[in-house]
């Protein structure tokens, strides 16, 4: 792995260096074939064009005084000097290589950082050594009633590569994409084989291979030749769009990849093959994106329907489907143990793909029997990187609980959807896998699901512009202790949601918890037993989709009723979406 990356390229004519160095090559006895040619220190390969100059370490700092190294001994000058008794002197070799060793005039001192008092007045030999760094030697100056502080900066014992990297490219080392900018400096490279792969937009791409040498510097002008041009990708960020959402919430991102500039033409086909959005792309990048927000060319919303996203451009032609729906696209839901939902109830809904949900809440919670229970604390986030799959953590704190506790769950959900009436509707269907573990128990006397264990669930659901409504069964292993040891429910649940708008919702839900072994704390023991009706719980939450910063607002109470207990919770949570 690279602590950092060298090469060096330019165009030609754009450094002298290069200029100077090509007079050299032209005005050689020797011929400049695919050969190594040796011109004073240095060795010059071509490489398909490419001209590569192989320098000595040392010889190349000669001639980059800012590097503070050089062939011959030269004065160091000391970075600190202080005044000390007249007839006392003393020097001070510090090194960023910890137990470099030091000489002076050939003879052993010690290793750096060193103090060296009493030394007599005039001018030694410094050398400064240690295995696997390039070493360094100059001149250092010691006089009577002076302290001089010398700090010697040792480069590694690797190859380097001086370069200059043009725009909009970049290159690979040994197949790792390595950098990516424009700027200039002295790099390194391991020693041995390596093969450097470099790609210009607009060109085609170059290849060097190097046998590096440790403390040498390889200066290399690249031959570009131009690419023709060529479309390598056509995506779009969603299949599915609603074009009365604002911002983000409506934007259907349209790139397209190339290897060279050229113009591309996209165009958006209803069912009927009308064309209703044109626009031309101009390349001038290696990927080039187009804000599509679901309306026409006069920038009216469409009717909902199925689209067909065409792209054409020197004979590539693609295309992609996009459906425009009036029902709401981002559910405004809660983080449950196991994805986006309804309460603590995951439903047959997810986010949509490439979108993150970052969330906080807090939830303040009484008993009928303990009077104020506590008030967890929530972070939450969820992602949908691929198309209907789903993943999510929470980190739930209860700060009243005996020393606190802090509970964590993960989940992953995976989606299916069967849509009809272009997308406007559709039944949708999937599983969910989670697990939630804290070092205590929560909700007693128990037996209810409500965060902890290993868990199972399937969903299904009725999807439409007005309403959502599913079921969902889950069976949770170690429901009580996190632990599979034999405290298990089944959780089986219904839910409604109604939209008033297609920013707001109102959400109604019902589960029943069977279980099956309840875990004994004070004991530390399960009870078996089996109680079909072990719990009940029941909520209303609103929520409401702000686009303006791409958030959801929700507020929703549940109740959680044992025969021994009951419990009301006041949620109020907060989902950044991005």
């Amino acid at each position: 792995m690279f602590s950092a990356v060298l090469c060096c390229f330019s165009l030609s004519g754009e450094n002298e260096m290069f200029a100077q160095q090509e007079f050299q090559i032209e005005n050689s006895a020797d011929v400049l074939l695919d050969k190594l040619v040796v011109i004073d220190d240095s060795i010059v390969e071509r490489q398909s064009g490419n001209v590569i100059v192989e320098r000595d370490y040392n010889s190349f700092a000669e001639k980059s005084p800012s590097l503070g190294l050089s062939s011959d001994f030269k004065e160091k000058k000391a970075e600190r000097t202080v005044e000390i008794a007249s007839k006392s002197s003393a020097v001070r070799i510090d090194c960023n290589a910890q137990d470099a060793e030091v000489y002076l005039n050939g003879e052993y001192q010690g290793k750096a950082p060193l103090y060296i008092s009493n030394l007599a007045p005039g001018v030694y030999r410094l050398n400064v050594r240690k295995e696997g760094y390039v070493g360094y030697k100059g001149l250092l100056r010691s006089d009577f009633g002076k302290e001089y502080s010398y700090y010697v900066n040792l480069l590694k014992a690797t190859g380097y590569l001086n370069f200059v990297l043009p725009e909009k490219s970049y290159f690979l080392v040994d197949g790792q994409h390595v950098y990516e900018t424009d700027v200039s400096g002295l790099y390194e490279i391991p020693v041995g084989k390596h093969r450097i792969e470099f790609f210009r937009y607009g060109y085609k791409p170059n290849v060097v291979d190097l046998n590096v040498r440790s403390a040498r510097v390889y200066e290399i002008e690249l031959g570009w030749i131009e690419q023709d041009f060529k479309i390598t990708s056509f995506t779009v960020s969603k299949n599915c769009i609603n074009p009365l959402y604002k911002g983000k919430f409506s934007n259907c991102v349209i790139g397209v990849s190339s290897l060279a500039p050229g113009k591309v033409y996209v165009s958006i086909v209803d069912m009927n093959n009308n064309v209703v959005y044109k626009r031309d792309l101009q390349l001038s990048d290696w990927l080039c994106t187009l804000n599509w927000d679901g309306t026409d060319s006069d920038g009216f919303a469409m009717v909902p329907g199925r689209y067909e996203v065409q792209l054409s451009a020197n004979g590539f032609e693609k295309s992609c489907f996009v459906d425009i729906v009036s029902k709401p696209i981002y559910h405004p839901f809660d983080i449950t143990v196991a994805g986006t939902g309804v309460g603590s109830i995951p439903c047959a809904f997810c986010i949509p793909s490439g979108d993150v949900s970052l969330g906080f809440a807090l939830s303040p919670t009484i008993s009928s029997v303990q009077g104020f229970y506590d008030l967890p604390v929530e972070i939450n986030v969820a992602c949908s990187f691929f198309k209907n799959i789903e993943a999510c953590f929470r980190g739930i704190i209860y700060p009243a609980l005996d020393d606190g506790s802090f509970c964590a769950s993960i989940g992953v959900k995976g989606l299916f959807s069967v849509p009809f009436d272009y997308g406007d509707k559709s039944f949708n269907y999937g599983f969910a896998l989670s697990y939630g573990g804290m070092g205590g128990g929560i909700y007693e006397p128990y037996g209810a699901a409500k965060n902890l264990g290993l868990g199972t669930a399937l969903m299904v659901g009725f999807d439409g512009p007005n309403c959502f409504a599913g079921a969902t069964s889950q069976f949770v292993f170690g429901s009580g202790s996190s632990n599979l040891v034999g405290d298990n429910t089944w959780k089986n649940s219904v839910v409604l949601c109604v939209y008033p708008s297609l920013f707001t919702s109102l959400d109604f839900w019902f589960s029943k918890h069977s279980c099956f072994g309840v875990y004994d704390w004070d004991e530390d023991k399960v009870r078996l037993c089996e109680d079909w009706n072990r719990a009940f719980e029941w909520g209303v939450a609103f929520s409401a989709l702000i686009p303006d910063i791409s958030s959801v607002f929700r507020m929703s109470y549940d109740i959680l009723m044992y025969n021994e207990n009951v419990y009301h919770e006041i949620k109020l949570g907060l989902n950044l979406i991005i």
